[in-house]
């Protein structure tokens, strides 16, 4: 190790069993007291720190002289990244010994001082928001942190990084102040991250509490979600009951069980065929509020059995796209004509010619509609 070689040469005796943690905190405890205070908070960072924001958080002029001396000595190195110096400690060895040397108090106080440098520095448009909380938490201010977590939450979205960004909306439900209505939007955006990074049974529970927590609109949209995902996950037995109660309470009777659903089918199969794909347009404000719900909850059911049991979708398929093409908000309309492309060319070549001219159809709405 490269490290080692280097403190054992600048150590003018080595005493048997002493660990190279201990030379370099003897190195780093003979720095100046400005520098010393650079090292600790490009330790405790445990990121590399843009020289301006570790001065300002060490209590440094400038420190930018500081920063050199550590590069100088080895404990540190210092690079340009575009118009920014960026401090680092040199090697594990020195983060550990510089943080073996701070009791919990002093560590406590530093979190706080990056905290507040972060903030200072950088400002509202270019903050390092994760760097914040984490920061404010192990400062012992989890009140701030949950200030900076939903922002958090939404960078490391953008990064797709869904896991990370469920847990910084929990640290945001857990230590913010929040009403029962902005507890909701966080558990559904928790609830969405969760669903992205594939962990699909948490999904389901937080999406289940959330529609719990106030009785309207909203609510039915998010148990909407939450049979969403119970039906990606598979998990029929819990799914298809509640799906039944689901469209039962926006006012559709749609059996879900085997007889019942293949004598529905039937039925509906000829009524779209009788009724065509021609609809008349119509902008979302247009539209009844309750129509548009009803079309999403039987789009989540459809696309969804599609996987898990597509015979049973497709009744939910047919109702779909009735409900869309009477409302005739094209958005949707594209929906659904998109889902009975895929029901119909399940059914092979002898669907061939359903598959096109619904096909066809689809591509002249969208077309029109530029929609991203």
């Amino acid at each position: 190790n490269p490290l080692v070689l280097t403190e054992m040469a600048r150590s003018p005796e080595v005493t048997p069993g002493l660990r190279i943690d201990d030379l370099v905190r003897e190195r780093a405890l003979r720095l100046s007291p400005d520098a010393q205070a650079m090292l600790a908070v490009s330790s405790i960072a445990a990121r590399p720190l843009p020289v301006e924001i570790a001065a300002h958080a060490a209590g440094v002029v400038g420190g930018h002289d500081e920063a050199t001396q550590l590069s100088i000595e080895r404990l540190a190195t210092l690079r340009q990244v575009g118009d920014q110096m960026i401090l680092h400690p040199a090697h594990d060895h020195v983060r550990a010994a510089v943080l073996a040397s701070l009791d919990a108090e002093a560590l406590a106080g530093w979190h706080e001082a990056l905290a507040r440098a972060f903030e200072a520095v950088q400002g509202p448009e270019q903050l390092d928001s994760q760097a914040v909380v984490e920061h404010w938490l192990a400062a012992g201010h989890p009140a701030n942190a949950a200030h900076h977590a939903v922002a958090a939450a939404l960078r490391v979205e953008e990064a797709f990084a869904f896991r990370r960004a469920a847990e910084l909306y929990q640290i945001a439900l857990a230590y913010g102040p929040w009403d029962t209505a902005g507890q909701r939007d966080l558990l559904r955006r928790k609830a969405h991250a969760l669903q992205c990074a594939g962990q699909l049974d948490e999904a389901a529970q937080v999406y289940a509490h959330a529609a719990q927590l106030l009785a309207d609109g909203e609510a039915i949209d998010l148990e909407r979600l939450h049979v969403e995902v119970l039906l990606r996950r598979g998990r029929l037995d819990e799914a298809l009951p509640a799906a039944e109660k689901l469209l039962a309470q926006i006012g559709l009777r749609v059996p879900l069980s085997g007889r019942a659903s293949r004598t529905r089918l039937a039925t509906q199969w000829l009524q779209v065929k009788l009724r065509g794909l021609d609809y008349v347009e119509r902008d979302a404000t247009a539209v009844a509020a309750h129509d548009l719900l009803t079309i999403d909850v039987l789009y989540s059911i459809a696309s969804s059995l599609a996987f898990a049991d597509p015979a049973l979708g497709r009744v939910v398929q047919s109702e779909l796209v009735r409900a869309a093409l009477d409302a005739g908000e094209p958005v949707r309309v594209c929906l659904a004509l998109a889902q009975e492309v895929c029901y119909a060319a399940a059914g092979g070549s002898r669907n061939r010619a359903v598959v096109e001219a619904v096909a066809a159809r689809l591509k002249s709405v969208a077309d029109r509609v530029a929609y991203p």
